[in-house]
């Protein structure tokens, strides 16, 4: 048995940067154990596999595997399964559409395409919803988490908090560019209950340090999800954007924001994304990446 399959470097405008992503592009006949295993062999930080839709009016289904879990939602895989798609990859694509939507565990999720005169040139992702803000969490979790002592954690104006948007992210402001670059993530720290008795879980932690203007640079480690640290987090970014727009004190709001992620593992990633307020109730974010495919191939299985 084979199977397509192309990869693609998203959040970025050309080879080897941003965040690499594998798309299978007919999933027909692969149970959650098989995803699961060829999403281990690529060992990225997601693999998507595209499955016709329940509905005929939607594009395709997707399934997004790291190298250990599925999701029920992420950004990156949504860039790069929507440029597949637009390059009339697979038995599901279709050159030169504006818009697609997937079906996904999270519910539908849609993107509307930019070109590069007849080549798709990137995407623009709609979070299916706006994130969930929860409670702010204990400075000294999340400093452990990032291997920071927890002077580095800033607590004004925005403290740490956990944010929901598909995967959970703890949202962390650092004081200063030295925390910034010696972050890296502990292990034993992920999985710890931010309070006695808590359901909530830290599952992935995003850092951020100088929040200026419309600039941010930001890492993200998820090392549950078999990732220590990503290069690019569509998703995160999403739910940062949500978070600084729901904590600003501001009632009506739009960000528009320049986003910075992977320098630090030789993969520099672009993304921008956007967030609006209005009498203090948040719209889903939307955020934006280019995406251009490096590899194709046949995946040779058993049976």
């Amino acid at each position: 048995m084979e199977r397509p399959f192309i990869t693609l470097d998203v959040f970025a405008e050309r080879p080897f940067g941003g965040n690499p992503l594998a798309v299978v592009l007919d999933g027909r006949g692969l149970d959650t154990a098989a995803m699961q295993a060829i999403a281990g062999e690529f060992n990225l930080s997601e693999t998507v596999f595209m499955l016709p839709p329940e509905d005929p009016a939607n594009s395709a289904a997707l399934r997004i595997f790291t190298p250990q879990v599925e999701l029920p939602f992420a950004g990156h895989p949504n860039v790069g399964a929507a440029v597949a798609f637009a390059l009339g990859c697979g038995p599901f694509g279709r050159k030169g559409v504006e818009r697609v939507r997937f079906e996904e565990r999270v519910g539908l999720v849609a993107l509307d395409l930019d070109y590069d005169g007849a080549h798709p040139r990137g995407a623009w992702l709609t979070a299916p919803a706006a994130p969930a803000i929860g409670d702010p969490l204990p400075p000294a979790l999340v400093a452990r988490a990032a291997g920071l002592p927890v002077t580095a954690i800033r607590r004004e104006p925005r403290p740490p908090r956990l944010v929901r948007l598909g995967p959970d992210f703890a949202m962390v402001e650092l004081a200063d560019a030295g925390a910034m670059a010696a972050a890296r993530p502990v292990g034993e720290a992920f999985g710890a209950s931010p309070g006695p008795g808590g359901e909530d879980r830290l599952q992935a932690l995003l850092v951020l340090y100088r929040y200026e203007g419309t600039r941010l640079h930001v890492r993200v480690f998820a090392p549950l999800a078999g990732i220590a640290e990503d290069p690019a987090t569509g998703a995160a970014n999403l739910a940062l954007a949500g978070y600084l727009a729901a904590l600003a004190p501001e009632a009506d709001l739009d960000l528009d924001l320049a986003v910075s992620q992977g320098g630090e593992m030789g993969r520099p990633s672009r993304l921008r994304v956007q967030a609006a307020k209005r009498q203090g109730g948040c719209a889903p974010p939307r955020i934006h990446g280019c995406a251009v495919q490096v590899m194709e191939g046949r995946l040779r299985l058993p049976g």
